[in-house]
């Protein structure tokens, strides 16, 4: 039982939603749970925190704001939609590739804020 045990289970609850993450800005995992066995979230907490760090460089380059909403990796088999949990957290989902986006999206969201106020 962990202290993010109700979020997980809340998006994961979400059609087409394989897999759900709390990461570290730094990279590690604090909390996860995937659905498809073939999926390791220890790696992909690494390789998340990488590419939000990445974005937040992209926008700070760009925009001159280093702020990034959501960050989403689409390929032909899945998405990865990443979004701020606090300063020092982000929160993940791997999905099929025809999820709802925007049920995801509202999920995503008001479970960022429940995983801030708990950090």
């Amino acid at each position: 039982m962990g202290m993010f045990e109700n979020v997980i289970a809340d998006l994961l609850r979400v059609d087409g939603v394989r897999g759900v993450a709390v990461v570290s800005k730094d990279g590690l995992l604090i909390e996860g749970q995937a659905s498809d066995r073939t999926i390791d979230v220890e790696s992909v907490a690494a390789m998340v925190a990488t590419i939000y760090g990445t974005a937040l460089n992209v926008s700070n380059e760009v925009f001159h704001e280093e702020a990034v909403d959501m960050v989403t990796l689409e390929s032909p088999k899945g998405k990865i939609i990443t979004v701020e949990a606090g300063e020092n957290a982000v929160l993940t989902v791997l999905t099929d590739p025809k999820v709802n986006l925007g049920l995801v999206r509202i999920y995503l969201k008001r479970n960022a804020q429940k995983v801030a106020s708990m950090l």
